[in-house]
């Protein structure tokens, strides 16, 4: 609950400097999802902290908060998790939702895809991902690329395990090495 506080406190914080800052120049807003939101915030940055250390940073170039189901809307997205190794993964996306908790949150595709960069030099291109606190798991059923060092690899569905630094992909797997 006191975290609850914390980020409601926060956001409105952020809210009242991005209204002082915004009178300069109006600005064009393109909508995140249909509906109205609660709160609609630029250029936010949302930080996961596990054991008092940040798991993971999320920022995106818009946020559309709706109260009634406590979930966020996000526009041009990009998340940099750790794993326990320190090894970090970055990945982006065009639009995303976000619970208000940060237990989880997806990633899709809209005009370019989702992309995962991993530390090691490979990526990972899909249409959707999604992350679980809890597991600490990125998994997808949508199709995947992986590219990188000589190596095509494509399949269907995928589960990234990040404290292991452990990608699996599900079925019809099929790989090219040059």
């Amino acid at each position: 609950m006191n975290r609850l506080i914390i980020i409601i406190s926060s956001l409105f914080f952020v809210v009242f400097i991005l209204l002082i800052s915004s009178r300069k120049r109006p600005q064009e807003r393109v909508p995140v999802s249909e509906g109205d939101a609660d709160l609609i915030l630029s250029q936010i940055s949302f930080v996961q902290t596990r054991n008092n250390l940040k798991d993971w940073e999320l920022t995106a170039k818009e946020a559309e908060f709706h109260e009634e189901d406590q979930t966020a809307f996000l526009k041009t997205i990009s998340v940099v998790m750790e794993s326990e190794h320190g090894a970090p993964l970055t990945l982006t996306g065009d639009r995303g939702k976000i619970d208000s908790g940060g237990k989880t949150f997806s990633v899709q595709s809209g005009h370019s895809p989702v992309t995962v960069h991993l530390s090691n030099g490979y990526t990972i291109q899909t249409s959707s991902l999604s992350w679980s606190s809890e597991e600490r798991v990125i998994q997808t059923d949508d199709p995947v690329e992986i590219s990188g060092a000589g190596v095509a690899i494509r399949g269907e569905g995928m589960r990234i395990i990040v404290d292991r630094s452990e990608v699996t992909l599900m079925r019809n797997v099929h790989a090219k090495m040059d």
